[in-house]
């Protein structure tokens, strides 16, 4: 079964090539974020049949025209028919040997970032909880990261830990994460994961009402149990009869509706009796009882 993280990757790599510039953002961040990098212009990738080795090779496409004043990226891979490569020729000056000074256009951000999560994010299960991670396993290229998700302007509150000699950039914010899928395309993925957290809510909700209401009958119950033991008590020692009209009244609506609130109880009554009223009379018959021997 298609785990959440494989299913946003595929709506992702099902995404159409939109132009020449998001092309190359995207592939340069898959190769800088992949960890492919063997040195100078020759790049490692894995072998064909990885998404992220699949997506570098469609859109090399679109970058194959060479050009003297084009950056020439060879890109290396395995196939069932042995070790393959191809050329890519990059428009833009990047240095891959120096992450810091790679600036990337405002308006290919969204490319740029969609480039990093194929090649080193996932998604946990929104049904489990709500999680989004990039490993990588550099601080410079943590950095570059960091920088590009600031330069989105999504507000995202990321935190970053070091975990078995990697990186880990990662949020638990379901807004963040559904803006985050969104502004790199995979917005079937992110309506998903919309879904999944209202769902939860609702039934959040729900437990919520129904341990309340549970709470408050159990309340209710133990209470008026309290009371007409108390009442019985009374009329066991024949003193019941002894008692103010206003109490009496009070302790035969309680003997008559034993599982009503005191506000039900207090409409019930014939008179003007208050809430607080009708607790106040029911804790006096408890005192009263507590005094009998």
């Amino acid at each position: 079964m298609e785990s959440f993280s494989q299913k946003a990757k595929s709506e992702i790599l099902s995404i159409p090539i939109e132009s020449s510039k998001n092309t190359i953002y995207e592939i340069c961040a898959l190769l800088i974020f992949s960890g492919t990098n063997l040195g100078g212009n020759i790049f490692s990738a894995p072998p064909e049949a990885n998404p992220v080795t699949s997506r570098i090779i469609n859109l090399s496409k679109v970058l194959s025209q060479k050009n003297k004043n084009f950056k020439k990226i060879t890109i290396k891979y395995n196939s069932e028919l042995g070790q393959k490569e191809t050329d890519v020729f990059l428009p833009i000056k990047i240095d891959f040997e120096n992450y810091e000074t790679i600036n990337i256009d405002g308006l290919f951000l969204h490319a740029f970032l969609r480039g990093a999560f194929l090649a080193c994010a996932s998604i946990v299960n929104p049904e489990n909880e709500y999680h989004l991670e990039f490993c990588v396993n550099s601080e410079n290229i943590k950095n570059l990261l960091l920088k590009a998700i600031e330069q989105s302007n999504l507000n995202f509150e990321m935190k970053t830990i070091y975990r078995r000699n990697a990186y880990v950039i990662y949020s638990k914010s379901a807004e963040k994460i559904t803006d985050f899928l969104v502004f790199i395309g995979a917005k079937n993925c992110a309506m998903e994961l919309m879904q999944v957290k209202m769902i939860k809510e609702v039934r959040n909700n729900i437990n919520r009402t129904t341990n309340f209401e549970t709470a408050n009958i159990t309340k209710i119950t133990n209470s008026a149990a309290n009371q007409i033991e108390a009442i019985k008590k009374i009329k066991k020692h024949k003193k019941f009869e002894e008692l103010p009209n206003s109490l009496k009244e009070v302790a035969n609506l309680r003997i008559e509706n034993p599982y009503l609130s005191l506000e039900d109880l207090s409409k019930k009554s014939g008179s003007e009796i208050t809430k607080s009223g009708v607790n106040h009379r029911l804790q006096k018959i408890i005192e009263i009882a507590k005094e009998l021997a």
